[in-house]
Order: structure tokens, then sequence, then C-alpha cells
């Protein structure tokens, strides 16, 4: 039996009968390109995504590529050699599936989402596209808590 994906959309999505697994965690590279950068220097993490946007967006690279993804890493001050063999371990494949999984127990449904905390104590403070209005009180609520 194949797996359908009923909400198909033919220009970004897996198409039927794809080898949905294999095209799934090919588009999470870029994910774990994040979460390799932030365990190397986390400071860089937010300039990773950003690179990785920029690199995919506006300059039409391939960053389902190990290579490509290790060339941003590069371009972001990293060492390429330690990147590729921090992105290719065990340890982050499993850090990136965790932050998944927090994601999801936080409530996250949708992008962009605004996540704020510190010392392994996160909270959700909007999941989806949101009006800056209550924006700054939501973040009060969460800072006074």
């Amino acid at each position: 039996m194949k797996a359908v994906f009923l909400d198909y959309d033919p220009e970004h999505g897996i198409a039927p009968f794809a080898e949905w697994e294999t095209v799934l965690y090919r588009k999470l590279r870029a994910c774990r390109a994040v979460v390799a950068a932030r365990s190397m220097a986390p400071s860089k993490a937010l300039a990773m995504k950003a690179a990785i946007s920029s690199a995919f967006y506006g300059h039409n690279r391939d960053t389902t590529s190990a290579e490509v993804l290790a060339d941003v890493a590069a371009e972001c001050g990293l060492d390429r050699a330690a990147f590729q063999e921090k992105f290719l371990s065990p340890d982050i494949r499993n850090e990136t599936f965790r932050d998944f999984l927090i994601a999801k127990d936080m409530g996250v449904e949708g992008f962009p989402c605004l996540v704020v905390g510190q010392a392994e104590q996160y909270a959700l403070v909007t999941s989806g596209f949101r009006p800056i209005d209550g924006m700054i009180e939501a973040l009060e609520k969460w800072l006074a808590a």
C-alpha cells in the first residue's frame, strides 16, 4: 500500500506515490544544518537560518544538498569540515528531531511562529501569522511569569 498526501501542492508538495520519506527527510536537511550550526556556535544559528533562506530563495541554490549547506556554513564563518562532520552525526539528527517534538508539544502548527525561552523553558507566543497588535503584551506576559 502506498501513502497519498491529500493536501498536495503540485508545485511544492511531494507527489503522490513518490518516495515521500526520502523526499521529506532530504527537505529537512536545512533544519538539521541550523541545528548543527547552533551546536557549533549558538550565536551563528540565526545567521545560518537566514543564509540558507537567502541561498534558496535569493540565489536558487539547492539547500537539500549537504555540500551546498556546508558551503553556506563556511560563508557564515563556520569551519566547513567540522560542520560536515557535525551535520552528519547521529547526535545532530536526534537533536533536530527533538526540536520538532518540542515544537509539536508546544502546539506549533504553522509558520511563522514565535517561541521564547531560556534554560530549556520555552513558551509559544504565536503560531501562524499574527498582527503586531498584542504581540508586546504576549511577550510581557511571558516575561512576568
